[in-house]
């Protein structure tokens, strides 16, 4: 999402926690992409990242800023919370063959597997001419795609079992 911004300023690239009522910032984007949509942040871009909210650590890291070692301590972070489910959330407008290729069962190199064997990754992307948006299994396998026609209505909804 990107933020408000005064007139004649780039707005941040932030994600969010939206739950019913409530609406918590999870961290802004660092790296610069190129497209002049956003100003990068320069300061303490992990907010309240990872946070925990209804049994759930949810860590955000957008798009190209997966390429920076802050994901290793993000992990980490996530790792070590008491949650029962952890996700690695990213939302992302990516093109082909950025993170990956769109195979279902394809491995997400994203680093060493958590230990506790609880943790999904999530990629929402929005290019329509990217790879489909997808879960992974907690050994970071793809396990559900987003079907390409269904692109534009990407979204995670927790609920319980």
């Amino acid at each position: 999402m990107l933020d408000s911004a005064a007139t004649g300023e780039r707005p941040l690239s932030s994600a969010y926690l939206i739950d019913g009522n409530d609406c918590r910032l999870i961290c802004h984007k660092r790296t610069d992409d190129g497209t002049r949509h956003y100003a990068p942040c320069t300061g303490d871009c992990d907010i309240e990242n990872p946070m925990d909210s209804d049994g759930a650590c949810m860590m955000a890291i957008i798009c190209k800023d997966i390429q920076e070692h802050r994901c290793d301590q993000l992990t980490t972070k996530t790792e070590a919370s008491a949650a029962e489910q952890r996700f690695i959330c990213i939302p992302a407008a990516m093109g082909p063959g950025w993170l990956y290729n769109n195979d279902p069962g394809e491995h997400i190199n994203f680093g060493p597997v958590p230990s506790k064997c609880n943790t999904r990754i999530i990629l929402a992307n929005s290019s329509a001419t990217g790879p489909c948006s997808f879960i992974t299994d907690t050994g970071f396998n793809v396990v559900e795609l987003v079907a390409k026609r269904r692109k534009h209505q990407n979204r995670l909804m927790l609920t319980q079992a």
